[in-house]
């Protein structure tokens, strides 16, 4: 078999032939001429196919021959063998690349390839080293079983260069793919030759399998064994990717689409050129844009030099980076170091903390962070998503960095520790995060002393300012670089609610919430207002996150009630509102006595606080703002509200210094109609007067008190609150006025008052539940209910109970104070706190008012008890 290899470098031999090398192909049909081969020469022939073969008969195991050559540095030996059978330990082949005898049977000192010769699949071809024994050094391991399993038949080439390094290639398919075997390995032994050859070392049943050609051993130049490798691997844009190659490449193989893959075959290059004449780089287009942030793997297999060294197999990893124009929120001050002493662990050394919340990527090259007085530009940084970077002067840089990415700052801004403004903005100076903190941020009191980070509670929260902060509670005092102590993604589950309404004008309307609104859910916010008023836009009223603008298209008809509703919009904390029905109105003009004064809390418990209420009596919608209330002192007058606060035909409205103290107080109390004021005027415990003004300072309705307007019986009027009968009276008719019932409290703020009405007849009844009872605490009629219902509310009630001889067994109501109708329960025991015997009882209910009348209801009814 001849072999392209051998014509195309016979000239190249030649040259060098007459010197240290040789070449023999058998064309000439012989082995005795050159070059002369010599040893066991009747054991081989030149075959008809001008190879060199064994023929060793009768077998005479081993067989060699051998033929002069002196290279050995910078020598290349290539050449062809077949061996017609699996090799064994038994029959297997040795090349010898360089020998100082020719007798091969001997002891030799020199390099030889062994091709087989272990057992089974094992089989390998591997470069030894002779030592003159019988023993061999093993110095490059050729893969296993490429002399295995079947018969051999490939183009082996072996170098060593000047430095005494060996390199062992193997082309397995006869087409020039040579391939690497084992490591590249350095061994010096033997630095001069005398001889090249073979041996076969064989059974009878092997005496003529093994064949040799095209011998070519030639000292030259290093020759280009080494496959070509990629250099680097350059983005161009969202589908173009350049490799750079460190080596002239191969046409034909560099340019064959089938020899890329990126991610695992899901795609193939659309169009491969070369970008240098040289041909080492080549640019791959894809048809589809590569996935912003996502990692490609690109795999590069079969790409050749232009000596037909093709590449091993290479996996390539690059992630396309997108970078994006950022916008408010994307990314946020996650937590930031303004106190740093005492330390509690981390640097004694300031530090701002960002984190990207978005699915974007943003290069913070040109951003810029300040404070109240500096500003600092930040320097290149790729800040990937949901990852943070901690921002600090370039002199702590080392500090920070065992925590996370850290960027050093020329020119930090130097944060006060009280108080002080923080802002990052991006190049176009686009606010992206802000914080304007002061010492509440800790909400720990403690902690305010330094040594302690402030940190976002959740980060992915829109709520702004305080409420999405607090201090660190990590033991080293802060979390640069990772997820924050305090983070809380649940935050407040409270019911979102709509407060109230203000009427701005007849075409706007400020809606307040209770707690702050996430911005992103304005624009799907749905308002539904009757009277068929429609909405023409909303937005935030001003810098307030609780508060929305409403645009009408649909003007306000003055003193028209109308009613709005609100859905499908979030609070900060990401809660659904919960949908409320809310009354407003255009405010109409007021006139004196529209608004009465129709409670007076002037004497309160020591622990509680003096409270007004008013009462709109009119049919009119009217509107509090910049109202004014005063005490006798008319001169001092107290603002009760600067925004507009509507007042409905109907409705209450209470003013006071603590909304929580009168709450507590007074269960009966409805706070969503107070108003809390911070200095209401002072009233005096025994006598006073209350002036209520509107915006022009007119008086709108004035009352006297005085502590004996309380009812007489009453033995202690303090936390008793003085209460209006009739709205529809004069406020200066004093008996227009009542102390509230015990039953309710002794105080209605906010609600109807227990002394609505006044009446001089007792128009009304009693009447008791169940008829008999049995007092056994077994759950089942043990307690009689005593109900009443009067139109007159003024009154004052004894309640005894007599057995069936007229004596008295319980005392159980004595000058009580009632209102209009209640209830009133004994639980079956005496005076003595005994269990009434069983029998009849008679129960006598004595009401009488403040003018003498009186009326007694007597009802029997029955005490049993169970039979065992």
């Amino acid at each position: 078999m001849k072999k392209i290899l051998f014509y195309l470098l016979s000239i190249a031999f030649s040259a060098v032939c007459g010197q240290n090398g040789f070449n023999d192909g058998f064309d000439d049909g012989n082995f005795t001429n050159s070059p002369i081969w010599i040893g066991e020469t009747s054991k081989f022939v030149v075959n008809t196919n001008n190879q060199l073969q064994l023929n060793n008969n009768p077998p005479n195991s081993p067989a060699y021959l051998a033929t002069a050559s002196s290279a050995i540095d910078s020598t290349t030996w290539e050449f062809y063998v077949k061996l017609d059978f699996a090799p064994s330990a038994s029959n297997y082949a040795e090349v010898y690349l360089s020998s100082d005898s020719s007798n091969l049977n001997g002891s030799v000192k020199g390099y030889f390839l062994k091709i087989g010769g272990i057992s089974g699949s094992a089989d390998d071809i591997s470069l030894y080293r002779s030592d003159s024994t019988s023993a061999s050094v093993k110095i490059i391991d050729g893969t296993d079983s490429i002399a295995g399993t079947t018969s051999v038949e490939l183009n082996i080439k072996v170098f060593r260069d000047i430095d005494g390094s060996w390199s062992l290639f193997i082309d397995r398919d006869l087409n020039g793919n040579y391939l690497l075997e084992g490591p590249i390995v350095i061994d010096t032994t033997y630095k001069t030759s005398s001889y090249f050859g073979v041996k076969c070392i064989h059974t009878s049943t092997r005496n003529d399998k093994f064949f040799f050609d095209d011998f070519n051993v030639f000292n030259s130049p290093p020759i280009d064994t080494i496959p070509p490798q990629i250099n680097s691997l350059e983005l161009l844009d969202e589908n173009s990717i350049i490799l750079s190659f460190n080596e002239k490449l191969d046409p034909l193989t560099a340019l064959l689409d089938s020899n890329y893959s990126l991610n695992f075959g899901q795609e193939i290059a659309d169009t491969l050129t070369f970008e240098t004449a040289d041909q080492n780089k080549i640019k791959l287009d894809f048809r589809n844009n590569f996935t912003n942030g996502f990692e490609n793997q690109l795999i590069v297999k079969n790409v050749r030099d232009t000596s037909a060294n093709s590449m091993q197999e290479d996996t390539l990893k690059f992630v396309y980076l997108a970078f994006e124009t950022a916008m408010q929120g994307d990314i946020i001050i996650n937590e930031f170091y303004p106190d740093v002493s005492p330390s509690n662990g981390l640097p004694e050394a300031e530090f701002v903390e960002l984190y990207n919340r978005s699915d974007k990527f943003f290069n913070l090259k040109n951003w810029k962070l300040s404070d109240a007085s500096s500003t600092a530009e930040l320097d290149s940084f790729i800040l990937r998503p949901k990852e943070y970077v901690i921002l600090c002067s370039q002199a702590d840089e080392n500090d920070f960095e065992v925590y996370g990415n850290t960027l050093g700052v020329n020119s930090f801004p130097v944060l006060n520790n009280s108080e002080d403004k923080i802002e990052l903005a991006n190049p176009f100076n686009n606010i992206i995060s802000k914080v304007d903190f002061n010492l509440d941020w800790y909400k720990d009191n403690t902690k305010r002393d330094g040594g302690w980070t402030i940190e976002a509670i959740n980060p992915n929260s829109n709520c702004p300012g305080s409420i999405n902060y607090a201090a660190s509670v990590a033991l080293i005092g802060g979390t640069p670089g990772q997820i924050n102590s305090v983070y809380d993604t649940i935050g407040d589950t409270t019911s979102f609610i709509l407060e109230s309404i203000s009427v701005i004008s007849s075409d706007s309307i400020s809606l307040l919430f209770n707690k702050p609104i996430d911005s992103s859910s304005i624009n799907t916010a749905i308002i539904s207002i009757d009277n068929l008023v429609g909405v023409s836009s909303i937005n935030f009223q001003g810098s307030t996150p609780n508060t929305l603008l409403v645009l009408l298209s649909t003007p306000l008809d003055s003193g028209e009630i109308s009613r709005l509703s609100i859905n499908l919009l979030y609070d900060c904390y990401q809660n659904l509102i919960i949908p409320n029905e809310i009354r407003f109105a255009l405010a109409q003009k007021e006139d004196a006595g529209d608004i009465v004064i129709n409670e007076i809390l002037f004497n309160p418990r020591p622990s509680g606080f003096d409270f007004v209420e008013f009462y709109n009596r009119s049919d009119k919608v009217l509107d509090l703002k910049n109202w004014l209330i005063a005490n006798e002192d008319t001169t001092n007058l107290k603002d009760i509200v600067s925004e507009s606060f509507i007042m409905l035909p109907n409705q209450y409205v209470v003013i006071t210094e603590d909304i929580e103290n009168i709450v507590s107080e007074y269960p009966n109390s409805v706070s969503k109609v107070f108003i809390q004021i911070e200095d209401l005027p002072s009233y005096n415990d025994d006598n006073g007067v209350v002036y209520l003004f509107n915006k022009n300072k007119k008086i709108i309705d004035e009352v006297g008190y005085s502590e004996d307007m309380h009812f007489s019986l009453l033995v202690d009027n303090e936390g008793v609150s003085l209460e209006r009968l009739d709205p529809a009276r004069p406020s200066d008719d004093r008996s227009n006025f009542q102390s509230a019932a015990a039953s309710v409290g002794f105080a209605t703020p906010g609600f109807e008052n227990s002394q609505k009405f006044k009446s001089s007849k007792f128009d009304g009844t009693i009447s008791i539940e169940p008829k008999t009872i049995s007092p056994d605490n077994d759950g089942y009629q043990d307690v009689l209910n005593i109900n009443y219902s009067f139109s007159s509310s003024s009154n004052v009630v004894n309640i005894d109970i007599y057995d069936e001889q007229g004596r008295l067994v319980k005392d159980l109501v004595n000058n009580v104070s009632i209102g209009n109708a209640g209830i009133f329960s004994w639980d079956g025991l005496d005076d003595n706190n005994q269990k009434a015997r069983v029998g009849i009882y008679i129960l006598f209910f004595e009401v009488f008012d403040l003018e003498g009348n009186k009326e007694v209801f007597k009802s029997p009814f029955v005490v049993a008890a169970r039979l065992d």
